[in-house]
């Protein structure tokens, strides 16, 4: 995964906690919002 692919799903992350998700449910929306539930961007770093 590029850095900037990592970046943006960091950004994501913290866009979903600040309205009330815990780090893992925004961590994992946020992968399946960016990999379009396709592959995952976590397994790939």
């Amino acid at each position: 995964m590029e850095l900037y692919r990592l970046k943006e799903l960091i950004d994501l992350a913290n866009t979903y906690m600040q309205i009330g998700y815990t780090t893992l449910d925004a961590i994992i929306r946020a992968e399946k919002e960016l990999t379009n539930e396709n592959t995952s961007a976590i397994t790939n770093i």
